[in-house]
């Protein structure tokens, strides 16, 4: 924010800023949307270029889902994201996400920032291991498979 006059974060939810944040928000900056339905945040996340998924390192989020990969990559949005094991798991860093360690948050978003094409090129990779993991047809088999085998179980 500081560097690129013309970067804003969008936080969709709720958040209590402080500090060099806060001067932003002032500012216009940070813009702030509250919860809203899926399809919603569907269209916010469409709307940025970088999508942001910084965690803590804890247990609590290394047990977080992929959703929100998930929720980007489907609107061809890239995501920067910390490695968490379920992330590590899913993408492969630089070339459907960016994996992003304490000190290279700056980096990796200036990275996308600078490189529309590779930006570009991140979002229609998460996009297509979406397309490849999530939809509902690639995992028709394996429902059909529980339900067969709960035919089989005793009433």
């Amino acid at each position: 924010l500081e560097k690129y006059q013309n970067i804003y974060v969008k936080i969709v939810g709720f958040m209590q800023l402080e500090g060099k944040l806060k001067k932003y928000q002032t500012q216009g900056r940070v813009i702030f949307e509250e919860l809203v339905p899926y399809p919603k945040l569907q269209y916010e996340i469409g709307g940025v270029d970088v999508n942001m998924i910084p965690l803590v390192a804890n247990d609590f989020n290394q047990a977080k889902s992929e959703l929100k990969f998930f929720e980007a990559g489907i609107v061809k949005v890239p995501s920067c994201m910390t490695p968490t094991e379920v992330y590590q798991n899913l993408v492969c860093d630089g070339v459907d996400g960016l994996f992003c360690n304490p000190g290279e948050w700056f980096d990796k978003i200036e990275l996308l920032y600078q490189n529309a094409k590779f930006r570009k090129q991140i979002g229609q990779k998460a996009y297509e291991k979406v397309c490849q993991n999530y939809l509902y047809e690639t995992k028709t088999h394996l429902i059909e498979e529980v339900y067969q085998k709960l035919e089989c179980l005793p009433r």
